[in-house]
């Protein structure tokens, strides 16, 4: 149905345009290919672009509003790596596409052309989705051969907003795009990660050109703690108006979020009243007393009794089916949401982002790509929920979206009624102290020095607690026991002589109460004998820490999922008659400062009281976004785990 509306409304946009021959619709590869010289073919490389050219064509064809779309690509593959990474080319096929014209072509270094086409085209399935794909076996592949690929299809245009990714992990020389489209059409383009800017060609009779003349572009690599796809050089474009129609201001936020918001807030009829109280009877908010109790209530409840599907696109959405249904799809489960908390007076407002690490809201450009999930913002709490994620719990959200752009969809009370208000804000993180992974570990030596006994207590809050909390809910019993062994393996390695126990099992917990570890252990792993010395391995006891390296000049800024904090108290009871001798090496500071604030630190400090020696660690990240100029300083820190990971105290004789 949404799809049958989404073509509709395509018509009325681009109609009264005459039905146009597409300009590269029998466009073909060179029948002849021509050598390139040695320079252009750099062997010094992996592989390397030499063509990479995308056209996208937009018209009617009959009464059919339609892309037409060309890929041609050429490349040199001139390592064993570069041919793994090419041997299989996924056809860009799509359901609704038509593929005119789909072949690759092998030319080995001794001039001998194996050409593959639609013949040669097989299907698999995707291990994860189930979702069937169409690729190309490329054969041939040798160090120094030319990669050719040829891909037109047509299909229907998207024209709420589009982007096309021009940039990739070897260096083109020759990266270009083009948009061709009917003159009447008012269409907005635009280009991010410095890729040049378009230009406009009118000479085409009746259509307008833009285009991005042949560019080199380099190389692009992902790097840890970096956000690839904010960088990455592409383009964007949607439709924007119809001179023909005077319809202009097509595809804006301002009638989406108006649209949107009609629609999620629409008034229960009469008749749902009684659907609403009996379906609100068994969810607890009533005995809730405050209201961050309530919307907790709420959104257990719902949770509890709902599931989400992707694939599912629920055709009735009045109340008394949604509460009836159990699996819901996105947009109707957010509707569900919406109408409850109206139901119970909850002061809320719906909006909508997408994951910046896919793609980056841009409040600039009005794409609707950037339109994908929905969020439940409570002004008077200042704090989020997310009602399509069944594993988060207020006031958490999924690491993308959050320090990302949204549309806040404000109501407004009107005299019949409201309306929402649009307005683009960035969505802000929690501050670090509302993540923390804190860790006490006593160790006592003085029963058996190369045995000791070591007592750990982990407490994790909020998103260090997601990873656990949740999965309790959704494994099976005998799962549950190797799952709690699994968390403690990650600090002192596998163990069958432990006594293991835990606390606030379960997503109901998340958000609201830590996820606890208790457990006691007799080990050896750390300590070991070395002539009258002991060598006790306190560093390993906070278990295995990243540590963050990296080959050559780091090109992207930082970008965290979220902040965070590690704070680890080792208590260490030393037998009589033994001290320590290089208890200075616990002692270490790494800090980054930004704008003026510290944003992230290592410290580790020492204190010796009697025979007890305690060590405190605090690490902490409390900004997402970090300038490429304090890569060195935030690397010191993330390393300085790394290294008090690797310190060796040594026990001796007093």
């Amino acid at each position: 149905m949404k799809r049958y509306i989404l073509v509709s409304f395509l018509f009325c946009c681009i109609q009264s345009v005459f039905s146009q021959q597409f300009e590269n619709e029998t466009y073909n590869w060179s029948s002849d290919p021509k050598p390139y010289s040695q320079l252009e073919l750099d062997k010094s490389v992996n592989e390397i672009g030499l063509k990479d050219m995308r056209i996208v064509e937009i018209g009617m064809q009959g009464e059919i509003a339609t892309q037409l779309t060309v890929l041609h690509t050429i490349k040199v593959v001139n390592s064993n790596e570069a041919i793994e990474r090419n041997n299989k080319i996924s056809v860009p096929y799509s359901s609704g596409s038509k593929i005119l014209q789909s072949k690759v072509r092998v030319i080995q270094p001794n001039g001998k052309i194996i050409e593959l086409d639609s013949s040669d085209i097989q299907e698999a399935q995707d291990e994860t989705t189930k979702r069937k794909y169409k690729y190309f076996a490329v054969r041939g592949l040798l160090q120094g051969a030319i990669l050719e690929q040829l891909f037109i299809k047509k299909s229907i245009p998207n024209l709420s907003g589009t982007t096309y990714i021009m940039q990739f992990a070897y260096t083109s020389r020759n990266s270009s795009f083009e948009l061709i489209y009917p003159s009447n059409l008012v269409i907005d383009t635009k280009s991010y990660g410095n890729y040049p800017t378009f230009k406009t060609d009118t000479s085409i009779v009746g259509k307008i050109r833009k285009y991005i003349e042949p560019t080199v572009v380099n190389a692009l690599a992902r790097e840890n703690y970096s956000n690839y796809n904010r960088y990455v050089q592409r383009v964007s474009f949607k439709l924007t108006g119809n001179i023909s129609t005077g319809r202009m201001s097509l595809y804006s936020f301002d009638k989406w979020g108006e649209n949107i918001y009609y629609t999620l807030n629409a008034p229960p009829q009469k008749k749902e009243y009684k659907v609403l109280d009996k379906y609100l009877e068994s969810s607890g908010i009533i005995e809730a007393k405050t209201e961050e109790d309530k919307i907790r209530c709420l959104e257990s409840f719902i949770k509890k009794d709902k599931f989400i599907s992707d694939e599912v696109e629920n055709e009735k959405v009045d109340l008394a089916s949604l509460i009836k249904t159990k699996v819901l799809g996105k947009f109707e489960m957010t509707r569900l949401f919406c109408a409850l908390l109206n139901y119970v007076g909850i002061k809320h407002q719906i909006v909508v982002t997408n994951d910046r690490f896919d793609e980056p809201f841009d409040p600039a450009f009005e794409n609707y790509v950037h339109l994908q999930d929905f969020v439940i913002y409570f002004p008077d709490e200042d704090k989020y929920l997310a009602p399509t994620e069944i594993f988060l719990r207020y006031p958490l959200l999924p690491s993308g979206w959050i320090s990302n752009y949204a549309l806040f969809i404000k109501p407004v009370q009107l005299t019949n009624g409201s309306m929402g208000v649009v307005e683009n804000r960035m969505i802000m993180p929690l501050d670090y102290t509302y993540s923390i992974d804190t860790m006490d570990i006593s160790v006592d030596m003085t029963k058996e020095m190369s045995t000791a006994s070591y007592h750990y207590r982990l407490v994790y809050t909020g998103y260090s607690a997601s990873s656990f909390q949740p999965i309790f809910d959704f494994i099976p019993q005998e799962e549950k026991d190797k799952a709690r062994k699994d968390i403690i393996a990650n600090y002192i390695g596998e163990s069958d002589n432990i006594k293991l126990s835990t606390e606030n099992e379960g997503v109901e917990f998340l958000g609201k109460k830590p996820f606890i570890v208790n457990a006691d252990i007799v080990t050896s792993k750390l300590t070991e004998k070395a002539g009258d010395q002991y060598l006790f391995k306190v560093g390993e006891s906070i278990g295995r820490q990243v540590q963050m390296y990296q080959e050559g000049t780091r090109t992207l800024p930082l970008e965290l999922e979220y902040c965070h904090a590690y704070v680890r108290n080792i208590n260490v009871t030393i037998p009589a008659g033994y001290k320590v001798s290089n208890l200075d090496k616990l002692n270490m500071s790494f800090i980054v400062m930004h704008d003026e604030k510290e944003v992230a630190a290592f410290t580790s400090l020492y204190n010796l009281d009697g025979n007890t020696l305690k060590i405190r660690n605090l690490e902490y990240y409390n900004a997402i976004h970090l300038p490429i100029n304090q890569y060195e300083d935030f690397k010191n820190v993330v390393n300085a785990a790394a290294d008090f990971n690797k310190i060796v105290l040594v026990l001796e004789k007093k």
